[in-house]
Parts: structure tokens; sequence; C-alpha cells
């Protein structure tokens, strides 16, 4: 995993669908980028979701704030 960030202040943005993301900061999974979006007033205390092609949305962080087993199953598809 990498990422590209400029140095300057993080740039947050609503999406149309209603989420945040920061458009300045762009994380890349075996040289593919990857968006990861927070639901926008969510109850969840850990509410970040990865936008992975056919796998959907899967949560990063579970309840606990430990890697979601959905995170971890998108992760294994990667190696």
């Amino acid at each position: 995993m990498t990422f590209e960030h400029d140095g300057s202040p993080f740039k947050i943005v609503q999406q149309e669908c209603g989420s945040l993301t920061i458009i300045n900061l762009k994380i890349f999974i075996n040289d593919k980028r990857y968006i990861f979006h927070s639901t926008y007033n969510s109850k969840s205390n850990y509410s970040l979701h990865v936008v992975a092609d056919d796998l959907g949305e899967p949560p990063v962080f579970d309840d606990n704030g430990d890697w979601d087993e959905e995170f971890i199953d998108f992760t294994k598809t990667l190696i």
C-alpha cells in the first residue's frame, strides 16, 4: 500500500452520494488507486469504507476499531 499527498491541508469533499472523502490523498494498493470514504453524519464509530469494484464497498473497521472481516477478505483478493 502506498499513498500520494502533496503536503497541503487535506481537501475533504462531499461526494454526490453524500459520503466524505479526501481528494488530495490518493491511496494505492498494488498500483491500483482505491477510494476510501466515510458516511456523513454516521452513528458508527468507524464508518470508513473502500470502493472495491465487484465487491461493493466493504467497511474497513468493525465497531471496535479492528479490521473488519469483509476488508480482510478484500485484501486477500489482492495477493
